[in-house]
C-alpha cells in the first residue's frame, strides 16, 4: 500500500542524520520556511533532502526565536557572520588602544624625564649666577609698539 510519498534517495555515502557537506545560510532558510508550508513536517522535509530532522527542528528554532527577539528589541537581527566581524573590529581596535595607551605612557615618563633634567640645570645655572634669557613674551611688552600706549 502507497502513501503517495515518494523518498529522495540519499546522496552516496550518506545516511539520514548525517550533516551536509556544506548548507549555507539560504539553504537553511529555504528549507526552514519549506517546513512552514501547511501539509508539510519537519521530518518529511528532512527526509526528502537527506538531512536529519533535528537539524531542522534547531534551525527552525533557531530563526523563530531570532525573530522574536527582533520584534521585542523592535530592531533587526544582525547575521552571525557579521556579529563575528564586528567582533574581530572591536578586538582590532582594543589593540589599537592599548598600543596607544603604552605609547602615552611611554611619553608621559619622557616628558618627566625632560622636566626632570631642566629643573636640575635651571638650579644649576642658578648657584652659579648665572641668569636664564628672558621669554620673548617678556621681550615682547618692553618694546613699545604703535597704540600701545607707550
Amino acid at each position: 500500500m502507497s502513501l503517495g510519498v515518494r523518498l529522495c534517495p540519499a546522496r552516496r555515502g550518506d545516511h539520514v542524520g548525517a550533516a551536509p557537506a556544506a548548507l549555507v545560510g539560504g539553504e537553511k532558510i529555504r528549507l526552514v520556511e519549506e517546513t512552514l508550508v501547511p501539509g508539510m513536517s519537519v521530518s518529511f522535509v528532512a527526509r526528502k533532502h537527506g538531512l536529519s530532522p533535528s537539524l531542522l527542528f534547531k534551525s527552525r528554532q533557531r530563526m523563530s526565536e531570532g525573530g522574536r527577539e527582533a520584534v521585542r528589541a523592535d530592531d533587526v537581527v544582525v547575521g552571525a557572520a557579521r556579529m563575528r566581524q564586528l567582533e574581530e573590529r572591536i578586538l582590532e581596535l582594543e589593540r589599537l588602544l592599548g598600543r596607544k595607551t603604552l605609547e602615552l605612557e611611554i611619553l608621559k615618563e619622557a616628558l618627566a624625564a625632560v622636566r626632570a633634567k631642566k629643573a636640575a640645570v635651571a638650579l644649576a645655572d642658578a648657584a652659579c649666577g648665572r641668569t636664564r634669557l628672558p621669554r620673548p613674551a617678556d621681550l615682547l611688552t618692553r618694546w613699545s609698539w604703535p597704540g600701545n600706549g607707550s
